[in-house]
C-alpha cells in the first residue's frame, strides 16, 4: 500500500504546483459568503479527485498485470499521449506568457474566476467538478496516479487509503488559503497579496509545470513504445 502512494506522489506536485484551483479559491474567500462557497468548491474538489483516482486504478485493476521491466503498450499510448497534450497546452501557455509581459500595470483576472462571486453555491459545486475534468493538467495528474494505483494490484478496498492521502496531499496548496482564511480571517491582507501574485505569474507556474511533466511523459511514454 505504502509502495503504491510513494509511486503516485511524483504526480501529487503536478497538483501541488497547479493555479487554477489556488486562483479560484482565493477568488471565492474575497467574495461575498466566501467561506461557505470555498468550503463546497474545496469539498468537491476532494470527493471527485478521490473517485477519479479509484475509478482509473479499478479500471487498470482489470488490464493483465505488467510483465517484470515491461510496461503495457496501452498504458505507454495513455502517457505518450498525456504528454503530448501537456506539451501542446505549454506552447499555448507560453504564448499567453510572452503577450502578459508586454502587458503594464495590474492583470485582470479571466471572466470566468470574476464570475465567482456570483454565482450559487450549486453551480460552484459544478464548477469543482468540471474543472477537474475539463483541465487537462489536473486531469492528466490524477489519472497517472490512477494508473500507478491501479497497476499495484491493491485488493479492492485497499487502495482507498492511498487515493485518499495522495488527493489530499496534492490539494495542500488549494487547501492553505482557506485554513490561513479561517485562522486569521479576512482581513489579514494575505487573501489579496495572493491573489495578485497569482494572476501575475499564474503562466510561468502553468509553462514550466507543463513543459517538465509533458516531457516526462512523452519520454516514459516513448520507452513503453519502443
Amino acid at each position: 500500500m505504502w509502495d503504491a502512494l510513494g509511486s503516485m506522489l511524483p504526480y501529487a506536485v503536478g497538483l501541488l504546483v497547479s493555479p487554477l484551483p489556488v486562483a479560484a479559491v482565493i477568488m471565492l474567500l474575497v467574495s461575498a459568503g466566501g467561506v461557505r462557497k470555498a468550503t463546497v468548491f474545496e469539498t468537491t474538489w476532494l470527493i471527485v479527485s478521490f473517485a477519479l483516482v479509484v475509478a482509473v486504478a479499478a479500471v487498470v485493476r482489470q488490464t493483465p498485470p505488467r510483465t517484470r521491466g515491461e510496461t503495457p503498450v496501452w498504458e505507454g499510448v495513455l502517457v505518450l499521449v498525456l504528454g503530448l497534450v501537456m506539451l501542446g497546452i505549454a506552447v499555448l501557455v507560453a504564448l499567453a506568457w510572452s503577450r502578459q509581459r508586454g502587458q503594464a500595470g495590474e492583470i485582470k483576472a479571466p471572466a470566468w474566476l470574476r464570475a465567482l462571486d456570483s454565482m450559487s453555491v450549486m453551480k460552484i459545486a459544478v464548477l469543482a467538478g468540471v474543472l477537474i475534468i475539463a483541465n487537462p493538467v489536473n486531469a492528466s495528474m490524477l489519472i497517472a496516479a490512477g494508473v500507478e494505483l491501479g497497476q499495484h494490484r491493491l485488493a479492492v478496498g485497499r487502495d482507498l487509503l492511498p487515493a485518499a492521502l495522495f488527493t489530499v496531499i496534492g490539494s495542500l496548496t488549494m487547501v492553505a488559503p482557506y485554513a490561513i482564511t479561517l485562522a486569521a480571517g479576512r482581513e489579514a491582507g494575505f487573501l489579496p497579496r495572493a491573489r495578485r501574485w497569482l494572476l501575475r505569474h499564474n503562466n510561468a507556474l502553468t509553462f514550466w509545470m507543463t513543459l517538465a511533466f509533458g516531457l516526462l511523459f512523452l519520454s516514459k511514454g516513448l520507452r513503453a513504445l519502443m
